[in-house]
């Protein structure tokens, strides 16, 4: 299932996503590497341990070579920077699912 977690900027999402990498073991994927080393930062203020972060595109290319191999579970960070980024375009609207 996947969590959600929606709140303005400067509200603990990713402190939220730092935590849950920490106890899924899931690495959490960036939009650049800035945002990893903003990550680590953070994690290890917070005295956490977690799995290296992934910038996207690694993932993407990871993801093609490795296939199954690949990481199945991931924490996507500002995921609305990153698929502007992806679509090189403005994000207006984005939907999910909640699956119950």
């Amino acid at each position: 299932m996947t969590e959600k977690t929606l709140l303005p900027r400067q509200w603990g999402k990713t402190s939220a996503a730092i935590y849950r990498s920490n106890s899924s073991k899931a690495a959490i994927v960036c939009f650049n590497s800035e945002r990893i080393t903003q990550i680590l930062q953070l994690a290890n203020q917070m005295n956490i341990s977690i799995p290296n972060p992934v910038l996207y595109r690694d993932m993407l290319d990871w993801k093609a070579r490795r296939g199954s191999n690949a990481l199945n579970n991931i924490i996507i960070d500002d995921a609305d920077i990153m698929l502007s980024q992806m679509f090189n375009s403005n994000i207006i609207l984005l939907t999910m699912t909640h699956e119950r």
